[in-house]
């Protein structure tokens, strides 16, 4: 980190070990989840001396309720 500047990667979308830039010391590194709470088959990870992903979001698929008039999120029935 420098100048308060916090660098925030995707983990990797391959499904294999991540690596640079998401291992990087000062990283913060995203990945993505299922509806059922597990890492995504393609987010990456990294199981070693440097953990990552730092935090997961919802996964592209995941489809979530939207308020009325509003373009994000999926109408559900």
């Amino acid at each position: 980190m420098n100048a308060d500047v916090q660098d925030v990667v995707a983990a990797g979308n391959t499904g294999d070990t991540s690596g640079s830039p998401a291992t990087a010391e000062d990283a913060y590194g995203i990945g993505a989840m299922n509806e059922e709470k597990e890492m995504t088959r393609f987010s990456s990870y990294n199981p070693g001396a440097v953990e990552n992903p730092d935090v997961v979001g919802l996964e592209k698929d995941v489809k979530l309720p939207r308020a009325s008039g509003t373009s994000m999120g999926t109408v559900l029935d």
